[in-house]
């Protein structure tokens, strides 16, 4: 599938650089493709936090290319960060409420929740 670069998150562009695919949300749109979009609660500690967000989309990016892949990275509030992390977490990742709110797939499978 695919991975979608909704967002401006580092991760899109070391795939980019390793030669794999992302699409642009203009690109995506002008695809007559099915979406998909998942949330990754991602609990890393902080030295693995940006790595193992790059696995999983290493991952789920290759896996298949009938549908537009996109990611929504969110971790948990009450997880103490240090000061760098908590920046990164700041700028490029949901929050558990935007979730619910959103929802990650059209069904919007958390309203309610």
């Amino acid at each position: 599938m695919p991975l979608v670069a909704y967002k401006n998150l580092p991760s899109f562009d070391r795939l980019r650089a390793e030669g794999r695919t992302v699409l642009s949300p203009e690109r995506a749109l002008s695809q007559e493709i099915h979406e998909l979009h998942i949330g990754l609660l991602n609990m890393m500690p902080d030295g693995a936090l940006q790595a193992t967000e790059l696995q999983f989309f290493r991952l789920v990016g290759e896996s298949n290319q009938i549908a537009q892949f996109y990611v929504h990275p969110f971790t948990l509030p009450e997880l103490e960060r240090g000061e760098d992390v908590q920046a990164y977490i700041d700028e490029h990742y949901e929050t558990f409420e935007q979730i619910k709110e959103d929802g990650v797939d059209p069904n919007n499978p958390f309203k309610g929740f």
